[in-house]
């Protein structure tokens, strides 16, 4: 609670009698309140099927509401991406940006990826040269997408995995590969 300096004075009556009685009271009165108002209201709740139904209904509106506002609020160029079935994984990105961290900084340097006829990317680089971040970026990107969403790139042309695994080794040992597996598996490892 904030009150203005010399707005109130706390004298030592009011510390030695008022204090130990809101340590006393506020357990007593929250206490009363969750097991005579909050725990009932739960339970009633919770045999509701008119209640059940409408947040079967409100959820995933708030998840597409959330999408919009995730495009609206991005400061990078946001576009839909396209969806391809094709015989194995295929990606095209073009300046794509990290989701996360692009909205921290705004400086954030986009990447091109892409992968037509291989298999496997292997990633090197200096340490804290972005390889993390970049594996995360193409991770994150492809979930994204595959959900509907607008991801951060220029442009971006997928197909549908239906596996998504990533894997950072140690704290100061990071080979990383994406791996993808030709069909059924179109997998992203």
């Amino acid at each position: 609670m904030f009150i203005p300096i010399g707005f109130f004075s706390l004298s030592p009556a009011v510390a030695i009698f008022v204090v130990p009685m809101m340590l006393i009271y506020f357990p007593i009165i929250g206490g009363f309140d969750r097991d005579s108002c909050i725990k009932p209201l739960r339970e009633e709740y919770r045999k509701s099927n008119d209640l059940g139904r409408t947040l079967d209904v409100i959820g995933p509106l708030d998840e597409l509401i959330s999408l919009v506002k995730y495009a609206e609020t991005n400061t990078h160029n946001v576009v839909l991406p396209e969806l391809i079935d094709a015989e194995h994984h295929k990606i095209s990105l073009k300046n794509a940006k990290n989701p996360v961290l692009s909205k921290v900084d705004a400086a954030y340097v986009g990447n091109d990826f892409a992968i037509d006829e291989g298999k496997l990317v292997l990633i090197t680089g200096p340490n804290s040269g972005g390889k993390t971040a970049f594996c995360k970026t193409v991770t994150q990107i492809q979930l994204l997408a595959q959900i509907g969403s607008y991801v951060t790139a220029d442009s971006a042309t997928l197909t549908v995995a239906d596996k998504i695994f990533y894997h950072s080794m140690f704290k100061f040992f990071h080979p990383i590969a994406i791996k993808l597996l030709p069909s059924p598996s179109r997998t992203i490892l």
